[in-house]
């Protein structure tokens, strides 16, 4: 497989993934509590500010080991039948993911991505606060 089949392939994924959001997930409380708490961590250990501030800084090397990471964490999340922490994990890795793909509509799809994910972080520590 070539590269532009990877990035059609990808591309394809990207848009299933934000249709999916924007119908179902943004609805979820849970999922976007889910997408939150996870790449609030990520955030929080790589010590960024926000989740486009470590896309934008992370090494080839940091970015495979995250990536590697979130697919067995989401393998195993699947296989456990936690199908909403895996969605999770599924977003935060397109999200990742999209930053390196070269077609101009997958980056503007990242970017969409990105922002419901920091906003998802905001959502998290909200709630997070509110039960303290």
């Amino acid at each position: 497989m070539d590269r532009k089949e990877i990035e059609a392939g990808f591309k394809s994924r990207l848009a299933q993934v934000l249709k999916d959001l924007n119908e179902n997930g943004i609805k979820d409380k849970e999922a976007m509590w889910l997408i939150g708490s996870l790449a609030g961590k990520i955030i929080s250990d790589a010590k960024s500010k926000n989740w486009v501030e470590l896309k934008s800084s992370i090494s080839q090397s940091g970015f495979s080991a995250m990536l590697n990471e979130l697919q067995n964490q989401g393998q195993k999340m699947q296989e456990a039948g936690n199908i909403k922490a895996a969605y999770a994990v599924q977003a935060i890795g397109t999200s990742l993911v999209a930053n390196t793909m070269k077609d101009k509509d997958t980056k503007e799809g990242g970017k969409l991505l990105d922002i419901l994910i920091d906003q998802s972080v905001i959502f998290y520590n909200s709630e997070k606060s509110k039960k303290n």
